[in-house]
């Protein structure tokens, strides 16, 4: 029952991303068809955090992007790390028990 629900949580949440993407890219398409000249500015940044490494990357007219995103990836690795060592606790004591073949 447990693993049921975690899976769809999980599909939940690829289905919701999948239509952010979508109307994000419907949104930007339809502000460039909609606009009549003059410059367009803006930017784009990323963030990937392997293991408790955060790897930012902008890329743009507005180097903010990249700054807040790497506050935001620092904050979010320290909590992963808080997290991983309280499980590491919680799970020190126990004991694996395995059938015997």
């Amino acid at each position: 029952m447990y693993l049921q629900r975690l899976w769809l949580y999980g599909l939940v949440l690829v289905i919701l991303g999948v239509i952010v993407v979508f109307i994000a890219t419907s949104l930007y398409m339809l502000s460039m068809v909609m606009k009549h000249g003059g410059e367009v500015g803006g930017g784009a940044a990323g963030c990937i955090v392997i293991f408790f490494i955060p790897i930012c990357f902008g890329v743009g007219t507005k180097p903010q992007l990249a700054l807040v995103l790497t506050i935001v990836s620092v904050i979010l690795a320290v909590i992963v790390i808080v997290l991983s060592v309280l499980m590491f606790r919680k799970f020190a004591g126990m004991t694996i028990q395995t059938p015997l073949t």
